[in-house]
């Protein structure tokens, strides 16, 4: 081996060693078998002699290596004996033997056509020296005539593709080809990878995996791409891009599984629901719409829900393959790995729609007049153009911190607080050591929680101050509510939307008449005042909201349009998080309460 090569197998830290082999362990692969055009390579002797005699080549290289093949090494240093003898051994060493005394001839690995031999060259001598199991090379015209035997002889393997095949003039496609021909071929006890130098990232192998699903679909699912600088200077983080190929196939198991569970127990829970008393139903959905102000279609839901969630779990815990699957994923997740490299750095919209998903309810707010103000509920601040967007003061959202019961819409459409609702601000900040991308619930701090993913840059978390909580009249809340659009607007001879259930008719009563009985009567007022800042002032005083800077209002008499700077954009539906809004909540109400208590005695 070249002294640059050793320095890179130095790098090689018996941690990532130990770490490949509990994780081959773990996913029960006995072997690896790497195919890569550079073992089509021809290697002849001579050229080694060569280099051993000119003395460019260090004999201790070359008898390091030849003591691998255990073959008889020669008795003596002498340079004659020892390439004679070696011309005598040749035959008798095996393509790998032969490939890495090769390598030793090569300073840099470098090739005037500016092929793959850079990257090729020491990344599979590295793969040699971290593979702990048994370790297999082959060309890919071989791979094709022994793959027949060895698919069915048992053994649980990892198959690691190169990608090109130029060498072998098969084309730089392949690798990525014969992987998807295996789709359907190869056991499930076997894993794929396909290595390449085409990618040098982590997001680069991201990227290729969606194109080759893209063109080969469902079939290029169950190889893992692995960008060869990942061995080359870097083999502490091979362990970590090896994991995610040993539980690819896993991932995907539990998916079936779980969209089986899910598609046979909601066929159930439809025809339970089916079999509901029509009586008992219409008056159980009476008397949802009237003491809660519940939309119809959501109670049925969720009496679909309850009837199969629970099946659900049984299904799924009654299942042998999720129990193995489930055990694999946490044996796997607790090997302590060298280092934990990037991994998809930038996961793309998809899997952060998924995890933004445990935390926030968006979607559901497409249909917002069915959807009655809520605790949890989250407004953006629509700031002014005279109001500085980077002043850390103001907050960016506010989450709705009130208890239930106030919040509920009567049939009359009046609630228990039907003049404030209090809300606590939501601000923006970098992430640190201390507040990590995920975000902890508290971080052991009573004033202040985290909401994760509400930044949709993704740059920033939410820190919600609990401590800072003030107050809004619950009719600026509620426009956004009956807007249809999630804006706090009112618009003078705008109808109410059709959606809304029966006690939301009626708020809508409260509110239109509100505005527009406040606006008629202070008109006069408003527009005698001829400088802006003084006109939004009295017109905050006008609507109890002077004191709160955050809330900015708009009035135009000419569409006679209110709009406050408030939109309602999600829904808190991370149970933990709601808990600290409701427990805020119940502080928030706790002397009104024990001056009830008070009275009462």
């Amino acid at each position: 081996m070249s002294s640059a090569d050793a320095a890179t197998a130095e790098a090689i830290e018996p941690a990532t060693v130990e770490a490949v082999g509990q994780l081959l362990d773990a996913a029960g692969i006995r072997r690896v078998i790497c195919v890569d055009d550079w073992y089509a390579t021809a290697v002849e002797v001579e050229p080694i002699i060569g280099g051993l005699v000119a003395g460019a080549l260090p004999a201790s290289e070359v008898l390091d290596v030849w003591r691998e093949s255990q073959e008889a090494l020669p008795a003596t240093d002498d340079i004659e004996v020892i390439t004679e003898e070696l011309r005598e051994a040749w035959d008798s060493f095996d393509e790998a033997i032969k490939q890495r005394m090769h390598l030793l001839l090569e300073a840099d690995h470098t090739a005037e056509d500016g092929s793959t031999e850079p990257q090729d060259a020491p990344a599979l001598d590295e793969l040699r020296d971290i593979i702990p199991v048994q370790y297999l090379t082959l060309r890919l015209s071989d791979w094709r005539r022994e793959s027949s035997s060895l698919l069915k002889d048992g053994i649980p393997t990892l198959l690691l593709l190169d990608r090109n095949f130029d060498r072998e003039s098969l084309g730089p496609d392949a690798g990525e080809r014969e992987l998807v021909r295996l789709y359907r071929e190869a056991p499930e006890t076997w894993r794929f990878g396909l290595l390449t130098h085409t990618v040098a990232d982590a997001d680069g192998e991201v990227e290729l995996w969606r194109d080759l699903k893209s063109r080969y679909g469902e079939e290029a699912t169950r190889l893992i791409v692995i960008a060869k600088n990942r061995l080359i200077g870097r083999p502490s983080e091979f362990p970590s891009i090896l994991k995610v190929a040993l539980l690819n196939a896993t991932l995907k198991r539990l998916s079936a599984e779980i969209r089986s569970a899910v598609h046979s127990t909601w066929e159930s829970a439809f025809q339970q629901l089916e079999k509901l008393d029509p009586y008992a139903l219409q008056r159980a959905l009476s008397g949802r719409r009237a003491s809660e102000g519940t939309w119809a279609p959501d109670t049925l839901l969720r009496v679909a829900v309850a009837l199969c969630e629970d099946k659900i779990r049984v299904a799924l815990h009654n299942s042998e393959r999720v129990h193995q699957d489930g055990g694999l994923l946490m044996r796997i997740n607790e090997i302590s790995l060298p280092v934990e490299a990037e991994i998809g750095v930038s996961p793309g919209d998809d899997i952060i729609r998924v995890q933004r998903l445990e935390y926030l309810d968006e979607s559901s707010l497409e249909a917002r007049p069915t959807l009655p103000l809520e605790a949890g509920d989250i407004f953006k601040v629509l700031r002014d153009s005279d109001q500085d967007p980077t002043d850390a003061k103001l907050a960016e959202f506010v989450v709705v911190v009130g208890q239930p019961c106030d919040l509920m819409v009567r049939s009359d459409g009046r609630r228990n607080a039907d003049r404030l609702v209090a809300v606590a601000p939501i601000q923006l900040e970098g992430f640190s050591r201390k507040r990590p991308r995920e975000g902890h619930v508290g971080y052991g701090d009573e004033h202040w929680f985290s909401i994760p993913y509400l930044d949709v840059e993704r740059t920033k978390i939410g820190k919600v101050r609990l401590n800072r909580v003030f107050h809004l009249p619950a009719h600026v809340l509620d426009l956004s509510v009956v807007s249809g659009d999630g804006t706090a607007t009112w618009v003078k001879g705008r109808p109410a939307p059709t959606a809304l259930v029966p006690s939301w008719q009626e708020r809508w009563k409260h509110l239109d008449a509100w505005v527009h009985d406040l606006l008629t009567e202070h008109r006069p007022l408003l527009e005698a005042v001829s400088d802006p800042l003084a006109r939004t002032s009295l017109l905050k005083a006008l609507l109890g909201i002077a004191h709160i800077d955050l809330i900015s209002v708009n009035l135009d008499f000419s569409k006679y349009e209110l709009r406050f700077g408030l939109s309602r954009v999600a829904r808190l539906r991370d149970p933990y998080r709601g808990a600290l809004v409701l427990r805020a909540a119940q502080r928030e109400m706790r002397q009104a309460f024990d001056s009830w208590l008070i009275d009462s005695v």
